[in-house]
């Protein structure tokens, strides 16, 4: 069925997946970010990605099925399953999707501006802040 270049690795077919609630065919045996790029070829090779963890661009979380729970991971180590729904995307994900017309955040609401911090990204955040002001307060003598 395939004819995949040096971009997709071989596949015989192509796998139902669910992005931000919406339904999409991607090929088999191929990394998410990969499937991305196969819905959405242009957007996805001008993205900020690295391909190989550095980044973490391309931060996405997901449930294999309807009864597992959500897990974060990157999309370039994600390997694509039938049934696999990413529920959140990161940024530049989402910028790179655009054309796709999907909605972005749980609520589906598109957000307002590019400096929204995804959701898995904000517990990290907190703790990082919190770890900061503990260093810094003054001492006080009781």
């Amino acid at each position: 069925m395939s004819n995949p270049g040096s971009l997709y690795r071989p596949y015989d077919e192509l796998v139902s997946i669910k992005i931000l609630g919406k339904d999409f065919q991607v090929p088999k045996n191929n990394m998410l970010l990969r499937a991305m790029q196969y819905l959405s070829p242009e957007n996805v090779a001008m993205g900020r990605f690295c391909w190989n963890e550095e980044c973490q661009y391309c931060r996405v979380v997901y449930k294999r099925d309807a009864q597992s729970p959500e897990r974060q991971a990157l999309s370039c180590k994600l390997m694509v399953s039938e049934g696999l729904e990413v529920v959140e995307v990161a940024t530049e994900i989402s910028y790179c999707l655009r054309d796709l017309k999907l909605k972005v955040g749980k609520t589906g609401e598109l957000r307002e501006s590019h400096t929204d911090l995804p959701r898995f990204m904000l517990g990290g955040l907190s703790v990082l802040l919190k770890s900061l002001f503990a260093r810094h307060r003054p001492h006080r003598p009781v």
